[in-house]
């Protein structure tokens, strides 16, 4: 591959960073909120601030990054494919991260409160959730459940989605 050829690779890969910056801090910022502020199970809050990631990601990915100018039935066409994609792709997130989270949060409810409020790490990582009989048990905190999501987007952007995009975005 020649270096023109690369470094416009490169180029391309910034732009759409830029974009995912915005669209992660759209989708923390939400997801966050959501937490905070309402009793939504994390399976919704997932959705639903992937859903406005997915909206901040498509408009910057067509009018940044790509910087396509299709009109009519052609961007109808991009738009199903894109849509359909980032659905997929949103489901995929948020199943992985339950996958993930589920399990620890199992390990971590057999863990003693004290232990949790003992240590400076584990209260910053961990939150104290009441069960339906009012005791005490050990949970990821919001923080620790973005970061998980994080690491699996940018896993998966990097090595499935930027290849579909150029597909997508035929650039």
């Amino acid at each position: 591959m020649s270096d023109v050829n690369e470094l416009s690779r490169f180029k391309l890969y910034l732009r759409a960073a830029n974009v995912g910056v915005f669209s992660s801090l759209a989708d923390i910022i939400a997801m966050y909120l959501l937490a905070t502020y309402s009793n939504i199970d994390i399976r919704y809050q997932l959705y639903i601030s992937s859903g406005i990631s997915l909206f901040i990601g498509f408009i910057g990915q067509k009018l940044w990054t790509f910087r396509n100018k299709l009109r009519g039935k052609a961007l109808a066409k991009q738009i199903m494919a894109f849509l359909v994609w980032e659905i997929l792709f949103i489901m995929v997130i948020a199943e992985a991260v339950i996958y993930i989270t589920e399990p620890m949060n199992e390990k971590l409810r057999t863990m003693s409160p004290q232990t949790m409020k003992d240590s400076w790490i584990l209260s910053k990582l961990f939150h104290l959730e009441k069960d339906d009989s009012g005791k005490e048990r050990v949970e990821l905190n919001t923080l620790t459940n973005i970061g998980i999501k994080h690491i699996c987007i940018f896993l998966i952007f990097t090595f499935v989605s930027l290849p579909i995009y150029k597909v997508i975005f035929k650039y």
